[in-house]
Order: structure tokens, then C-alpha cells, then sequence
């Protein structure tokens, strides 16, 4: 299974804001896009939802053709976690996560949605009014409620952002064991320490291009981390069991 896509451009108006993206995404990997506002990721995750049609190029999920395939045939093969939600939901948290499920009625559904309340740590919260939860607390039901749709594929938009810091550690974890069961996701992200930590590769969009498509290690260069986000920064390995650490040359501490 692969996402591959090939020579792909869009615009919104005369100013291109995607120009020749082409890459390929394995499956069973833990990807993460990373730009600063406006270098096109979302835009990007549009185009893979099919929620936008490219100007030229083409994506692939495997053999399903994503800028022509049917809403319905998407879904079958991609989820999808927002940062937010602007909807207004007058349901409890178990009832939400179920809707997750696409397919006819399965009489495991029940069992199932707790398996993945749980596997978040979030169980406790089964039975609330969603609308009566935090912030971070209703992205964790989101992630659960894309679980349940049992896709390949799971496209995150900046899943930790809203999240204490516990909680980011345990989504991002969960998202590498995700992969390592075969699953393909894919984040937005502007945490270069993030990725590094927990991600397979990494996809670096600037000013609508494709500046490096590689493993976070090869990728995340200090001098590319700084062309993205106009900081300086160098990296440390601290210990060889851990990854490199990102740290911002802005200041130093007085002593």
C-alpha cells in the first residue's frame, strides 16, 4: 500500500500555492508535514480528502484515484482528525465515537468505541456530553472517533494542539504504535522536537514546494529547520537511545 502522488499543483486564485509536489508514502509510516502558515500543508490535506481538485497531477491511495473517487470510497480508505470543530453536538462521548463507524451496524461497535476510549485513556469520559469536555479532552474523542472508521489511512491536523503536555506525548506515542500495526498516518505539524521524537519521515513544504521529503533524521537539518521557521537552531544528541534534541539559538542563560 502507498499514498503517491505525482507532479501536483493548485491554486486559489493567479498565485500557485502548491507548484510540482510529487512524493511517496509507504505504508505503515509516521509522517509529518511541516511549513509555517500558509506554506500549503492544508491545502495539501485538502487535495488528499478530495475535498479540492489539482490544477495537474494526480493522487493515488493505492489503485483508488483520489481527485475522482467518490466521497463514500474515500472514506472507506481515510480518516480524518480536524485541530477543531466548529459543530455543536448534543451527545455523549460514546455515541460520538460509534458514529465513527462508516460500514453497516456492527453489533461489536459498542465494545469497540470503548477499546478505543480506553486505548487513549479518555474511558472515564464515555457516558459525558461531549460538549461539556476541554478542549484537549474533545480532540482525544476525535482521534478515537477516526479510529472507528477501521481506514488505512488517518490524516491529523496538528493533533496535539490543544493538548496539555501529558496528553500531546501520549496522542503522539499512540500514533507511532498506530503505524507500527500497519496503519499510515500523517500529521501537520510546526514541532520539529515532535517529530524527531516519534515520526518515521518527514515532508518540509516552503512557499508551496517541496523542499525534502526524507526520514526525520536526514530531513531536519539545523539549516533547514531554519529556512522553515526563520530560527536558528542546533540539534544535540544528548544519548544515543534518545533522538536528537532541537534547541533555539535565541538567547543564552545568564549564569
Amino acid at each position: 500500500m502507498a499514498l503517491t502522488v505525482k507532479e501536483l499543483s493548485f491554486r486559489y486564485s493567479k498565485q500557485a500555492t502548491l507548484s510540482n509536489i510529487s512524493f511517496t508514502i509507504d505504508s505503515g509510516q509516521f509522517v509529518a508535514f511541516l511549513g509555517e502558515n500558509g506554506a500549503g500543508k492544508t491545502t495539501l490535506f485538502k487535495l488528499l480528502l478530495g475535498l479540492l481538485k489539482a490544477e495537474q497531477g494526480s493522487i493515488y491511495w493505492q489503485d483508488l484515484n483520489l481527485q475522482t473517487a467518490s466521497p463514500k470510497a474515500i472514506a472507506e480508505q481515510i480518516a480524518y482528525v480536524p485541530q477543531q470543530s466548529n459543530g455543536s453536538f448534543n451527545h455523549t462521548v460514546i455515541d460520538l465515537v460509534e458514529m465513527g463507524h462508516v460500514s453497516a451496524k456492527d453489533p461489536h461497535q459498542t465494545e469497540k468505541a470503548l477499546n478505543y476510549l480506553t486505548m487513549l485513556g479518555i474511558e472515564s469520559l464515555a457516558l459525558r456530553p461531549f460538549q461539556a469536555l476541554s478542549g484537549g479532552q474533545q480532540q482525544l474523542v476525535r482521534i478515537a472517533q477516526a479510529l472507528m472508521q477501521d481506514t488505512p489511512l488517518i490524516l491529523m491536523d496538528e493533533p496535539t494542539a490543544n493538548l496539555d503536555y501529558g496528553n500531546q506525548l501520549k496522542v503522539l506515542d499512540q500514533c507511532r504504535q498506530l503505524a507500527q500495526d500497519g496503519y499510515t498516518i500523517i500529521m501537520n505539524s510546526h514541532q520539529p522536537q515532535d517529530v524527531l521524537t516519534f515520526c518515521d519521515q518527514a515532508l518540509l513544504l516552503k512557499d508551496g514546494q517541496l523542499m525534502v521529503h526524507d526520514t526525520v533524521e536526514r530531513a531536519l537539518t539545523p539549516e533547514r529547520i531554519e529556512a522553515l521557521y526563520g530560527v536558528p537552531v542546533e540539534l544535540k544528541q544528548v544519548d544515543e537511545k534518545y533522538p536528537q534534541l532541537v534547541i533555539p539559538k535565541l538567547y543564552q542563560r545568564r549564569p
